[in-house]
C-alpha cells in the first residue's frame, strides 16, 4: 500500500526506522491512517484545524491528477463533494433496494 505522504520520512515506532513509500503491513496502514483522521477529527472539534475541507480536496485531486489523470481526478472530486455517487454503489444499492420494493 502507499504510505500517506504525511508518514513518509516519520519515525515507524514499531521498528525505529522511517517509512517509506510504501507500507506492506494492511494492519498497520489502517492503524495509522486511523490515528491521522483521529488526530484531524480532534483538531476540528477544538478548532485549531489550520485548514477547509475544501483545501483539503483540492489538494487531493491535484494529486491523483498528477498521478492517473484529469478525467480520473474530476471522478474523484465529485464523488468526495457529493455530488455524484459512482455507478458502482449505485448497483448495490439498488441490489439490496431490490427484495424490499413495495408496489
Amino acid at each position: 500500500m502507499v504510505t500517506p505522504i504525511a508518514l513518509v520520512g516519520r519515525t515507524n515506532p514499531r521498528t525505529g526506522r522511517p517509512h517509506g513509500r510504501e507500507i506492506r503491513d494492511l494492519k498497520q496502514a489502517r492503524k495509522l491512517r486511523d490515528l491521522r483522521l483521529g488526530k484531524i477529527r480532534l483538531e476540528e472539534a477544538l478548532n485549531t484545524y489550520h485548514g477547509s475541507l475544501e483545501q483539503a480536496l483540492l489538494i487531493a485531486a491535484e494529486e491523483i491528477e498528477a498521478r492517473a489523470g484529469i478525467r480520473k481526478a474530476s471522478r474523484w472530486y465529485k464523488t468526495a463533494r457529493g455530488l455524484s455517487t459512482p455507478l458502482k454503489d449505485l448497483c448495490e444499492q439498488y441490489k439490496a433496494d431490490a427484495g424490499r420494493r413495495s408496489t
